[in-house]
């Protein structure tokens, strides 16, 4: 009986309490020494992760191509911006959105379309390769289906006096409809066809056709 009140006494005393402690921790201690010295907690020793699949991950996504910027179109207002030098002054005559540059090899563009006024003055400014090399202004005569050329100059707005209407040298002045005016620019000649169809009227083609 006096062991056992010795014993109660020892654990319900502040020593005793404090002494289980301790000892339970130097257990701990101990248990984690161990643990430790197996490598459980050393990362060098721990199994890789493997990494996600393609399949895991989802399809991949891939960024869009860059779009290649827009070509500049045949048919444009020479009197925006783009015109410039003496070509600007020689238009100044002609009403706004009825000036076109046309390139050298350009087919079937519409100069004047169906809700604009046929009777105006208009004009085409001609390139070739992306250089100006000349102009033209004329007129649409309805009642005959006619066009009138009022004048044609080269890049520097010297008038240009040898163009012929195709196969009447002598009607140098006067188109019918679909002709093809003969007119040198540069040392080199080009056709330069026009038509009036179904309320438009287009150059139907401006090509070169001796260098």
């Amino acid at each position: 009986m006096n062991n056992m009140s010795d014993k109660k006494s020892f654990w319900s005393s502040t020593q005793g309490i404090l002494t289980g402690i301790a000892t339970v921790i130097t257990a701990i201690i101990g248990l984690l020494s161990i643990v430790y010295s197996f490598g459980v907690f050393d990362r060098k020793h721990a199994r890789p992760i493997p990494a996600a699949t393609s399949a895991s991950r989802g399809p991949a996504v891939t960024a869009p191509s860059a779009q290649p910027a827009n070509q500049p179109s045949t048919l444009m207002d020479a009197q925006s911006p783009g015109a410039q030098g003496c070509l600007a002054a020689y238009f100044s005559n002609v009403p706004n959105g009825r000036v076109r540059i046309l390139e050298e090899g350009s087919r079937d563009v519409v100069l004047i379309g169906r809700d604009q006024n046929k009777e105006e003055a208009i004009g085409v400014e001609f390139t070739d390769s992306g250089q100006p090399i000349g102009a033209l202004v004329f007129r649409f005569v309805s009642d005959g289906k006619i066009f009138k050329v009022i004048s044609i100059v080269d890049d520097s707005c010297n008038t240009v006096k040898e163009s012929t209407p195709e196969g009447r040298p002598r009607e140098q002045r006067t188109l019918r409809n679909w002709d093809a005016l003969q007119v040198p620019f540069g040392g080199r000649r080009y056709d330069f066809r026009l038509g009036f169809t179904e309320g438009t009227i287009s150059a139907a083609s401006f090509v070169r056709t001796a260098p």
